[in-house]
């Protein structure tokens, strides 16, 4: 199950990534593009591009935050099921005559 969380973990990383770079390499040729023009309006979308990468950014380490916690719940989980199985096999080892 571990290998499943870090598989998750480490496509998400790749995707990120690959969002962010192409995020930034078209806002600076977007941005460099409107400046020249000096329009309110195309600075306007600038900005919101600009937002609307950091929202992505932000959507990214949140969805990574719930991997690990999902992760970790796993964790537990397994750790409680363990816990579970020794606690029955001492109770039937103190039933046996």
């Amino acid at each position: 199950m571990a290998d499943i969380f870090d598989s998750l973990k480490k496509g998400t990383e790749l995707v990120r990534s690959t969002v962010r770079q192409t995020s930034s390499e078209l806002l600076a040729r977007t941005r460099a593009q409107l400046e020249l023009q000096r329009d309110p309006l195309a600075m306007g979308m600038v900005f919101l591009m600009e937002k609307m990468s950091a929202l992505m950014d932000h959507s990214f380490q949140l969805i990574e935050s719930q991997l690990e916690e999902s992760r970790l719940q796993q964790e537990v989980l397994e750790l409680e099921k363990e816990l579970l199985r020794k606690k029955l096999a001492n109770e039937e080892g103190k039933n046996k005559p």
